[in-house]
């Protein structure tokens, strides 16, 4: 049968900008770190996993959770993220829909 429409209220793909520390952690200098995928994202059909960093949109660097939801921000078709995962670079493939903006919400740490 046919998938349902995504709702407004469903859970978003969460980053959140990378400090030093998580940064040795996870093995990337730069970068977005992924805290979770939401369902029926176009982020989790790509294989993108709570844990992986994203360094790179289409080649460009992301330093930030701002930058990439600017690199993101009304983007169509085939797009290429470079995420470290397990300290490794690998690329995925995103499909990105006309009527879907992706949903990357920065999470806040009050400190």
């Amino acid at each position: 049968g046919a998938s349902p429409a995504p709702s407004p209220g469903r859970p978003a793909n969460q980053t959140q900008d990378l400090t030093t520390q998580l940064g040795e952690y996870f093995g990337a200098t730069d970068g977005v770190l992924v805290t979770s995928v939401g369902e029926n994202t176009v982020a989790r059909t790509a294989g993108l996993k709570a844990g992986d960093v994203i360094t790179k949109v289409d080649g460009q660097v992301v330093q930030d959770t701002t930058a990439l939801r600017q690199r993101l921000a009304g983007r169509t078709g085939t797009l290429t993220l470079t995420v470290v995962r397990d300290r490794n670079e690998r690329t995925l493939t995103v499909e990105m829909q006309a009527s879907e903006t992706p949903r990357v919400a920065p999470r806040r740490y009050e400190r």
